[in-house]
């Protein structure tokens, strides 16, 4: 039950970070908006980290350059809503990101995991 509660929560998340994103882009403009959307978190998560995390281990040298993908996808999709948010209504854009997020994923299904 937990885990359909806290998908439902990531649902709105992601709506409520576009159109928040959306508005910062018009004011700032897509790469500005980008840029302070990543900043802003790397300081919470880095606030978060110290405060909560009493041992934390990292070591470049076992790094694997697979975990920075996410970040770099990231950065990109941050930057593609910040452009596409303002030019398309909300329920357009959830609906276009659904059926993305559903294709990719069979591709992924399809390639990944046969």
């Amino acid at each position: 039950m937990i885990s359909i509660i806290f998908s439902i929560l990531s649902g709105v998340t992601i709506v409520l970070s576009r159109s928040v994103n959306g508005m910062l882009s018009k004011k700032m403009g897509a790469y500005q908006g980008t840029f302070y959307n990543y900043f802003t978190g790397f300081i919470l998560m880095l606030v978060l980290m110290i405060v909560g995390v009493q041992h934390i281990n990292i070591s470049l040298d076992k790094t694997n350059l697979m975990m920075y993908l996410g970040g770099i996808i990231g950065v990109f999709n941050i930057l593609i809503l910040n452009i596409i948010v303002p030019r398309i209504s909300p329920v357009i854009l959830t609906l276009l990101s659904f059926i993305g997020q559903l294709v990719s994923g069979m591709v992924i299904d399809a390639f990944v995991y046969n």
